[in-house]
This record gives C-alpha cells, sequence and structure tokens, in this order.
C-alpha cells in the first residue's frame, strides 16, 4: 500500500503528520511502515536523522531520502507495492512537477491535509483541479490540521462541500491546534501528541483498510 502525503501548499503541517501517522502506524499498531521523502526541501530525512544523533530510543522505520534524479517511483515499483500489505509513506512535495505525475496517479492514497483558511482552501482546490487534469486514480483523504474549535470558519461548509464533489473523502475528525505537534520527532509520541492525533488516525487507518496485526 503505497500512501502519499501531499498538497499544493507548504506549511500546513503535511510533514509533521506523516510523522506521526507513521510514528502511530508502528507504535500503536505495531506495523511496519517504510517512509520515503521525496520533497526538496528533506524535512522529515533531516528530522530523522537529527533524531538518531540526539534522541534517545531505538529507531521506528528507516527514512530513504528520493533525490530528482534518482526516482525510484516507476512501474516495477508500483507492481511489487500496490497490492501489499506493506505500508509505504511517502512525503512528497507539493509542487505540479511532472517528475512526482506517477505518485499522484498511482498510489493507493493520497492524504492533503489542509487549514480552514481561505489561503489553503483556494489552493487545495487548485490541487485538486491538477489531479483531475493528471487523471489521479489514487483514493483522495482530506484531514483537517491545526483546527480551532472555537472559531467559526466561514469557507467550511463550502468546502466540505467541494471536497465530496471532487470524489473526496474527509476525515470527520480534526487535528485541533497543538503545540505538542511541534516537538514531534520520528522516535515516538508522547501521551498529548497521541492524544492529538489519534480519533483521526483511527478513522483514517478504517478509510484505508490497513490491516492491523492481531496480537
Amino acid at each position: 500500500m503505497i500512501i502519499c502525503f501531499t498538497g499544493q501548499k507548504g506549511g500546513v503541517g503535511k510533514s509533521t503528520l506523516a510523522i506521526a501517522f507513521a510514528n502511530y502506524l508502528v507504535q500503536e499498531k505495531g506495523i511496519d511502515v517504510k517512509m520515503y521523502d521525496f520533497d526538496s526541501q528533506q524535512t522529515i530525512y533531516q528530522r530523522w536523522n537529527i533524531d538518531n544523533e540526539h534522541v534517545p530510543g531505538d529507531k521506528l522505520y528507516e527514512v530513504n531520502y528520493i533525490e530528482r534524479d534518482n526516482n525510484i517511483f516507476d512501474v516495477e515499483f508500483f507492481d511489487e507495492h500496490y497490492e501489499s500489505d506493506e505500508v509505504i509513506i511517502v512525503d512528497l512535495a507539493g509542487t505540479q512537477d511532472m517528475i512526482y505525475t506517477d505518485l499522484l496517479q498511482q498510489s493507493n492514497f493520497l492524504i492533503l491535509p489542509f487549514e480552514y483558511t481561505e489561503f489553503s482552501m483556494k489552493s487545495t482546490l487548485v490541487f485538486l483541479y491538477v489531479l483531475g487534469q493528471i487523471e489521479s486514480m489514487s483514493e483522495k483523504i482530506f484531514i483537517a490540521n491545526r483546527y480551532d474549535k472555537g472559531y467559526n470558519y466561514p469557507g467550511e461548509e463550502f468546502f466540505n462541500g467541494q471536497i465530496k464533489e471532487h470524489n473526496g473523502t474527509l476525515v470527520n475528525s480534526k487535528i485541533l491546534k497543538r503545540n505538542e505537534l511541534q516537538k514531534i520527532t520520528t522516535k515516538s509520541l508522547n501521551y498529548a501528541q497521541k492524544k492529538a492525533v489519534k480519533d483521526a488516525f483511527e478513522e483514517m487507518i478504517i478509510l484505508m483498510d490497513i490491516k492491523v496485526p492481531k496480537n
């Protein structure tokens, strides 16, 4: 199974949620994960290297940084992993560069974090248009991040309708604003971090039918 965290706009917590989801699958569900960083900013890869040098504890998973000139995501990769129960998580740059087209077209799932801000919603709708233009066959799952439940977002209802209209699936549980998530490492989720993501991630596991090992 190939799961891509992607989107048009940076700064919505895409890489942080990718790390948190990988941590949750390994730590809480006992699921083996392989992580690929295919974003030129190398956010996850650099975080992983720093954690391995300075944060106590064993690695939860390996992170491979994929350079533009060494794109491993070819037909053989999709043939090997698309139908597999093995979970592959890819942090994909928020860009329309053609080098990312195969992943956007053929991954099992695209996870699109967003915020209910005007700029984030507009850029996400533009990205949806791009996915339509390249005829992406991937299932699209949208997750609201940094949500302030005390604020009335004026565009929330309209945007949710647009997701449905474009055959996307909206995770009902939102990731609330939590400073604790900014302190995340690739080594573990602490209690507060786990509490912040648990409901949304449990819902995503069900939506993607990720096989959880029996104890």
